[in-house]
């Protein structure tokens, strides 16, 4: 752990001199917005944080912040810059002892986007331990949180078939946004349209 009161390419070579010393080939930012040490809407500023990450020649995980729009915080290049980007999400109710965490995949170079990833963690005060449980996201209050066509095709998991009205009211969206989904779907075979105006999965 090296503690930082100055910017990542600003300290760049002592973290090298870290890395080589003890043969690290993972290194952890927390926070990417401290560690660019400037304006975080500035693109210079951002982009000089990643290429001395990159001059390292290690893997690197960065923890960043999202605005109120669910944005990374600041330049468009912290996302552009990241080979992958997965959005933490999670839920927990006051007092309660164990909570729903929940990783997005939202952006992959030269990989495919992986299925959301769940998890509970259970905390015990009696003998200070956590408990990491894998959660399927659909099952969780998380849910709401996964595409609109995932949405979909859970709510028809769920029910056998559903009308559009019928889908647009569970998950919560327009109607029109649910049917777009729906044919999209429709010629993609993940979705069938049935008699009735029902649809369910194939």
């Amino acid at each position: 752990y090296k503690p930082m009161n100055q910017g990542l390419a600003t300290d760049i070579e002592r973290i090298r001199e870290i890395t080589l010393e003890h043969s690290i080939s993972l290194v952890i930012i927390d926070s990417l917005g401290s560690a660019c040490m400037g304006e975080p809407e500035s693109a210079e500023v951002v982009l000089r944080a990643f290429s001395a990450l990159r001059s390292l020649g290690i893997s690197s995980l960065c923890i960043d912040h999202t605005n109120k729009e669910g944005h990374l915080f600041g330049s468009v290049y912290k996302f552009n810059s990241a080979r992958q980007v997965f959005k933490a999400q999670i839920d927990q109710q006051a007092d309660a002892d164990k909570l729903e965490f929940g990783l997005f995949h939202e952006k992959a170079n030269n990989s495919k986007l992986l299925k959301p990833l769940g998890f509970e963690l259970v905390f015990s005060q009696e003998d200070k331990t956590m408990t990491v449980i894998r959660r399927d996201v659909k099952d969780t209050a998380l849910e709401e949180h996964m595409r609109v066509v995932d949405r979909i095709a859970n709510a028809l998991s769920r029910s056998g078939k559903l009308t559009v009205p019928q889908i647009a009211e569970e998950i919560e969206k327009e109607e029109n946004h649910v049917r777009k989904e729906l044919s999209y779907g429709k010629r993609s075979g993940r979705f069938m349209q049935l008699e009735g105006g029902y649809w369910a999965l194939p």
